[in-house]
């Protein structure tokens, strides 16, 4: 079992865990022993309030967060089945850093990957429109709409095989790129996310959602150009003002304070898509657990909507299946790195039946158009399987 992360100039590698979990509604399995034991989300809440923010961390903690740990987050645990992962929770004893050029050595193998009949453009406009419904009805005011892929791949792949793909290329690698190898499971954990949750820098609590996305397809185009085509866009302006306002209020229940905005800016670091984002922060209280942010900030409110409580219903009731790992949270406590992702461009794969799942889809608001944001889903697919090309 071992994680990677990436950094600007190299990478840090995390191994031999000293304690390894997966928690689910009602019981947590122990991922070194395979032991299974009672354990309610009322002892996790509280296991979470025990870890103080405000002090740096000796040794590696990963948390992956699933998309479905939001609904428990959020008062709806009857939505949620007893079987569903929730966390992982890996507290590491070995770290070191690995230079990318140590990284590139080995030439990395092709991967093919074979899609499962995707998603038609009825069964999508059939969610889409039902959604729709609720933003006429005031139920929301934007909601997220995605869909589960489904590919199998080449039976000779190893987990190594899709992290040298995705870590080797630096040209299309995201600041908050990481991979997890679960070994009890043989299945790994995959990001190229360039959306963060919180970051925690300076005493301060900051958070960066991505609103907004426009074809970019290389560096000969020009970005100034582009860049204004999706700055001056009605639509992509009111989902990112929206979940402005969602960010600031999650930030304000964590200490009551108020936050800061600079709005607007671009992000080029995704294979083939430029986006625009925001930043916004507050400042860290003393105490704040790791508990308070979660609480307040999970799950993202830009790969949710807003108001984020019934929007979690809504799309309870509409994707087709559930998001897992895709669109959930990876946290890294480590040293002065106290930072989390928002798990777009985000794969699981099981190397035992050969399978990877990977989630896209888009904010829709009363300005968004189905066949519109069925293509921008399609581009965010694309996105992340030109990588292994």
């Amino acid at each position: 079992m071992y994680s990677l992360f990436n950094f600007k100039k190299y990478f840090w590698y995390f191994s031999e865990p000293i304690e390894a979990f997966i928690y689910y509604k009602k019981v947590r399995l122990n991922l070194l022993t395979l032991k299974t034991e009672e354990y309610s989300i009322a002892k996790l809440k509280n296991r979470l309030k025990k870890i103080s923010l405000n002090s740096d961390f000796e040794t590696p903690t990963v948390y992956h967060c699933y998309y479905e740990l939001g609904f428990l987050f959020n008062n709806l645990e009857t939505i949620v089945d007893e079987n569903e992962e929730l966390l992982i929770e890996i507290n590491y004893t070995k770290h070191k850093k690995i230079y990318r050029e140590n990284f590139t050595k080995n030439e990395a193998k092709k991967i093919e990957l074979r899609a499962a009949p995707s998603l038609d453009f009825e069964t999508y406009q059939k969610a889409f429109d039902e959604g729709f419904d609720h933003l006429i009805q005031g139920d929301c005011y934007q909601f997220n709409l995605t869909n589960i892929f489904d590919f199998t791949f080449q039976s000779h792949l190893t987990e190594y095989d899709f992290i040298h793909a995705l870590f080797t290329k630096t040209e299309k690698l995201a600041p908050f790129a990481h991979a997890t190898f679960i070994e009890p499971f043989n299945e790994l954990l995959l990001s190229n996310s360039p959306e963060c949750l919180f970051k925690i820098k300076q005493n301060r609590v900051y958070s960066y959602p991505i609103k907004g996305s426009i074809p970019f397809a290389d560096k000969t185009q020009n970005k100034h150009k582009i860049w204004k085509e999706l700055k001056n866009s009605k639509k992509d302006r009111a989902e990112l003002y929206i979940i402005i306002d969602l960010i600031r209020n999650d930030l304000s229940k964590i200490n009551q304070t108020i936050s800061t905005v600079e709005k607007k800016r671009s992000l080029l670091k995704v294979p083939g898509i430029l986006h625009q984002y925001a930043k916004i922060s507050t400042k860290l209280q003393k105490n704040t657990t790791l508990f308070a942010l979660v609480n307040s900030l999970f799950p993202g409110g830009s790969i949710t909507g807003a108001p984020k409580k019934r929007v979690l219903e809504i799309i309870h009731k509409i994707e087709n299946s559930q998001r897992g790992i895709y669109t959930g949270s990876t946290i890294l406590l480590f040293k002065k790195h106290k930072v989390a992702s928002i798990n777009i461009r985000t794969a699981a794969i099981d190397l035992t039946q050969k399978t990877l799942k990977y989630g896209a889809g888009g904010g829709i608001t009363l300005l968004s158009k189905a066949e519109e944001e069925f293509n921008e889903m399609n581009l965010k697919l694309s996105s992340f399987t030109k990588i292994f090309e």
